[in-house]
């Protein structure tokens, strides 16, 4: 599949690997994504994109009495660093310790949770079915690239 980078991301989360809903809770701060190697070179500090939730697959033990997240966008972020080696301690939001295999990461600042109201995938099918396919289906990897006119919708759809 070739990309079109122009500076715009969707970060995918699954939450049966790292607990996003906790995460988000503990208040939108600073973090590092681990981002696919043949991508790296395209992150920059000040690109912006989502984070986009997958399927939640989660057991009741780890989801702790909290409700299933349904699968939709809920942050905005702001990369804030180019990819370099991930060497950062794993976060207490991650159900199984991450391999150790030395992975690129960039450093993500979170500019705002829709946690509380997320835009679904669901609703989005709905109101704009025209957006880029792959914010509709998901994609099995750490992050994609979007058109600016993407994000720009998206953007447009969470305020």
């Amino acid at each position: 599949m070739a990309f079109v980078y122009e500076g715009c991301w969707i970060f995918c989360s699954n939450p049966g690997l790292w607990a996003i809903d906790k995460f988000l809770l503990s208040g939108p701060r600073d973090d590092s994504w681990g981002v696919p190697l043949h991508q790296a070179r395209h992150f920059a500090r000040g690109q912006r994109g989502f984070i986009r939730v997958g399927v939640d697959s989660r057991t009741k033990k780890q989801l702790e009495g909290r409700p299933r997240m349904r699968p939709g966008i809920y942050a905005h972020c702001e990369v804030r660093s180019a990819a370099r080696p991930d060497t950062d301690k794993p976060d207490p939001y991650w159900y199984e310790t991450p391999t150790d295999r030395v992975r690129p990461s960039v450093k993500l600042r979170y500019l705002r949770s829709f946690l509380d109201k997320p835009l679904l995938i669901d609703t989005l099918r709905l109101i704009a079915p025209d957006i880029d396919p792959l914010v509709l289906r998901g994609f099995r990897q750490a992050s994609f690239p979007i058109s600016r006119k993407t994000y720009r919708r998206l953007l447009e759809l969470l305020d």
